[in-house]
């Protein structure tokens, strides 16, 4: 159920990957994206290049902040899923969700 969700957001992904790399080709050939005609375009321009980007990256780092939550609440079950079961350390007793963000790859490649 959940795959489904994930290849959604991994094609979103690299549709907008593709969309800022036209805009960058586009604003290199033309000098700039923000060509207007008129004082009535430019503001229209202004907003679409200062508001709307943000506004996706908020979605964007939601949907990721959800992504990246359910795979840590996971990850203590998928380890004792395992044929051999595991520990309780690297088990039931993992706390990635309440560890900073930065810092558990790194807690993460310790533990293997």
């Amino acid at each position: 159920m959940r795959a489904p969700v994930l290849v959604s957001f991994i094609g979103v992904s690299i549709v907008l990957a593709a969309l800022i790399e036209f805009l960058a080709q586009k604003s290199q050939k033309e000098g700039g994206l923000g060509l207007s005609q008129t004082s009535q375009e430019a503001s229209f321009a202004v907003m679409i290049s200062q508001y709307i980007p943000t506004a996706i990256a908020v979605v964007y780092s939601l949907l990721w902040t959800w992504i990246d939550m359910d795979i840590r609440r996971i990850q203590p079950w998928l380890e004792l899923s395992r044929a051999g079961g595991a520990p309780a350390d690297s088990s039931l007793l993992l706390d990635y969700p309440f560890e900073f963000l930065a810092f558990i790859p790194i807690k993460a490649w310790k533990k293997r």
